[in-house]
């Protein structure tokens, strides 16, 4: 059994699907693009002078996506609730925009979210909110705009998306290329060969996703999502796969708190859980054991080396943080594997 890594696409199982992503964000004012990068570039251009309040903890892509010399980071408390007095200190004048990360799924509170709302009628700053983690919990809640990659959530060879409950100005969309890109596809397909026992073919796949994955690490240019990522979003029940991650997500976490592993969000009932992120001493050696046993994790994220001292715990999160795969490929089966040989395992699970 395989668990992690990559999505596969299996083409004999596609439908149009009535719950679809497109039919999920019929409310909202969107433009597609072939990342969530794409997406907040195109936001970037839109965007004052003045400084970009960062959270600490945050992939470096999202960084590269700003000028360098206007980020500065506040911090976060231990849960990645945003820490509100060394928030505060951070704001001034000179605040043009302020980046809201909602992690894993699970939502900033609500008294910190009034708390940055009162905030922006006072120094009138914008609110870039990522919902790359959150999008499925709730798509929108004080942004004024939104931003996501949708290929951490679905078998898409390209994705994201920007979009706002209100008028979504960007008179250059139509005029953004599309991706003409869809080589991510030919690795999907071949893993879904490979894991119904047909194809041979696991190096050949690892090959082309590492291949895909360094492209668009060094493309520049905005980019529209391909034609054949957007029919694919039309193929997708948003409602199944929430209901599956839900599911998986309860299946797990008492039973992982049970061993050792400490969970760092607190998940609500109605959160779409995108990874089950816990804290182990030895990260490196568990990541490295589950690999051998077939179970792929995501690392989020690599520290970036970016301002050390203000972001204490981003590195130390890049240190003993692993994200536990709990998407809708998976079942209460799978869950029982997970844990199983997460309960095997000769290393250290607790601090």
């Amino acid at each position: 059994m395989e668990l992690g890594s990559e999505f596969n696409l299996d083409l004999l199982n596609l439908n149009i699907s009535p719950n679809s992503f497109l039919e999920y964000m019929g409310d909202m004012q969107y433009c597609l693009f072939d990342s969530g990068r794409s997406a907040l570039k195109a936001i970037s251009t839109t965007l004052g002078d003045g400084y970009i309040l960062m959270p600490e903890y945050i992939c470096e892509s999202v960084l590269k996506c700003f000028s360098s010399e206007r980020i500065v980071f506040y911090r976060l408390k231990d849960d990645l609730q945003i820490d509100l007095e060394d928030f505060k200190r951070k704001l001034s004048g000179d605040v043009s925009a302020v980046y809201l990360m909602h992690y894993f799924g699970s939502l900033q509170p609500e008294n910190v979210l009034a708390f940055i709302r009162a905030e922006k009628e006072k120094y009138g700053f914008a609110i870039i909110e990522d919902t790359t983690h959150s999008i499925f919990s709730e798509k929108q809640t004080i942004g004024d705009y939104c931003a996501a990659s949708l290929r951490k959530w679905f078998p898409v060879p390209n994705g994201g998306v920007l979009y706002t409950g209100n008028f979504l100005n960007l008179h250059t969309y139509d005029e953004i290329k599309r991706s003409a890109d869809n080589c991510k596809a030919y690795a999907m397909v071949l893993k879904t060969l490979y894991l119904n026992g047909r194809f041979d073919c696991n190096t050949e796949y690892r090959r082309i996703f590492t291949e895909c994955e360094e492209k668009l690490d060094t493309q520049g240019e905005v980019k529209r999502i391909s034609d054949f990522s957007e029919f694919l979003l039309r193929c997708i029940d948003v409602e199944d796969f929430a209901k599956k991650r839900r599911s998986n997500l309860n299946c797990l976490k008492d039973r992982l708190s049970g061993i050792g592993m400490k969970q760092i969000v607190n998940f609500a009932e109605k959160d779409c859980p995108l990874a089950l992120p816990v804290l182990v001493p030895d990260r490196d050696g568990l990541h490295n054991y589950l690999a051998k046993n077939k179970i792929y994790c995501a690392v989020h994220w690599p520290f970036d080396g970016n301002s050390r001292n203000e972001r204490p715990l981003g590195v130390f999160l890049s240190e003993h943080m692993i994200s536990l795969p709990i998407d809708q490929r998976y079942g209460k089966e799978e869950m029982e594997h997970l844990f199983q040989v997460i309960d095997e395992y000769k290393g250290r699970l607790r601090f």
